[in-house]
């Protein structure tokens, strides 16, 4: 991310996934850059799962994954977002 973008680049990501009845998964990435004092700097890519519960009309996104056209016009065919949720570990 930039101090002129407002938002971090989307990333490679796979489709909407249905698991359960209202529950989905989105399998995401994201790619860091670290600095290495011998080598110069690394890039380091590790993926992120987003999931989705759908509870009538709304959804609750859990670890959400910046979604590209395709990735948002799927998650609109299912509900409007209502809430964003992000838990770790250390939150359980």
């Amino acid at each position: 991310m930039t101090d002129n973008a407002p938002f971090y680049p989307v990333q490679p990501h796979g489709h909407v996934k249905r698991l359960f009845k209202d529950i989905y998964m989105v399998t995401g990435s994201v790619a860091m850059k670290l600095p290495h004092p011998k080598i110069g700097p690394l890039t380091l890519r590790f993926s992120r799962n987003m999931v989705i519960i759908k509870q009538g009309g709304e959804l609750t996104l859990i670890n959400s994954v910046r979604l590209n056209g395709q990735g948002l016009a799927q998650l609109d065919a299912l509900g409007k977002a209502g809430r964003d949720r992000t838990f770790s570990t250390n939150m359980i």
